[in-house]
């Protein structure tokens, strides 16, 4: 039998909550996770990360610490990812089961769409969010740039759960 987790990741500070819930075995190690917090998330993996324990230690040697060693019920872990923007992600464990074997990851549920990369963290975003807006309700469009970069079409509201299951479906678990 393989221990199952079920975790809430949310987007620190953002409002509504930009969270994902998924299913994934606790023997996956942080290395990995960091790959699939990438997926869930729609982020390239061009910056450097780290896990924080409920005691704001940081989680050294990923490869060789599981899910099942450092998270726990009451005791989220953090996600960092990009040291500029400062991404931080609560990790919390909703429920674990046991499952006969062992699967993909898989995301079961999500609120919004994920901030672009390099977007200045949840203050830029707010803020790019605020001029795609006002961009996209003045007649002369004052705000292009903001407007080529989301798409005049960006919806932050918008939540795809197949394109998140599609991407953790090219994680590779070592």
């Amino acid at each position: 039998m393989t221990k199952v987790f079920s975790i809430k990741a949310t987007i620190l500070n953002s409002e509504p909550p930009i969270f994902r819930e998924l299913q994934i075995d606790s023997d996956i190690n942080l290395q990995v996770m960091h790959e699939v917090m990438q997926a869930l998330f729609n982020w390239g993996n061009i910056h450097l990360h780290y896990f924080r324990d409920e005691n704001n230690n940081i989680l050294k040697n990923e490869e060789q610490t599981t899910l099942l060693n450092s998270l726990r019920p009451n005791a989220p872990l953090t996600y960092v990812y990009d040291y500029g923007d400062s991404w931080t992600i609560s990790m919390e464990l909703i429920r674990e089961h046991e499952a006969p074997t062992a699967s993909r990851p898989i995301c079961t549920n999500g609120q919004r769409q994920s901030p672009p990369e390099d977007c200045g963290g949840m203050v830029g975003y707010e803020d790019a969010l605020d001029l795609l807006a006002h961009h996209n309700k003045n007649k002369y469009r004052k705000f292009p740039l903001i407007a080529e970069w989301y798409g005049e079409d960006y919806n932050p509201e918008h939540f795809d759960i197949a394109a998140v299951n599609a991407r953790l479906g090219n994680v590779v678990l070592r």
